[in-house]
C-alpha cells in the first residue's frame, strides 16, 4: 500500500520533472540555489527560498520545489526539524517542512580555516 508520504514524493518529483520540460534543467539550477541557501541559513523552509530568488524562472508550480528539497535531503544537505505554517496566502497556512542546513556549520568551519591560514 502507497502511504500519503510516498504519494507526496511522487508529486514533488512529477512536478519537477515537468519543470524541466518547461524550462530546461529547472530542477538542476534550482538545485543549486537550495544548496548555495543552505550554506548561508541555518533554519528554513523551501518557501523561504524560492522567495529569496525572485528572478529565478518559475515552475508551472511552486510543488516542483518540493522535488528539489527531496533530493538536498536526500544528498545529506538538510534535514528536516520540523512543521512550520506557510506564509503564502495562497497555500492558505498549510504545513511547510523546516529544513535544517546540514553544510552551514561546514562553509563556516572551512572560511575560519581559510582565513587563519590567509591572514
Amino acid at each position: 500500500m502507497i502511504t500519503a508520504k510516498q504519494l507526496g514524493h511522487e508529486a514533488a518529483q512529477t512536478a519537477s520533472d515537468h519543470a524541466d520540460k518547461i524550462n530546461y534543467n529547472w530542477s538542476a539550477d534550482a538545485y543549486n540555489l537550495f544548496c548555495d541557501y543552505a550554506k548561508t541559513h541555518d533554519t528554513f523552509t523551501t518557501e523561504q527560498v524560492r522567495l529569496s530568488f525572485p528572478t529565478f524562472h518559475k515552475p508551472p508550480t511552486n510543488r516542483a520545489w518540493g522535488g528539489v528539497a527531496l533530493k538536498a535531503q536526500k544528498n545529506g544537505i538538510i534535514k528536516a526539524v520540523g512543521i512550520v505554517p506557510t506564509k503564502n496566502r495562497t497555500a492558505h497556512g498549510a504545513n511547510a517542512t523546516l529544513w535544517k542546513s546540514q553544510i552551514l556549520d561546514v562553509v563556516i568551519k572551512c572560511k575560519m580555516e581559510f582565513e587563519a591560514v590567509y591572514k
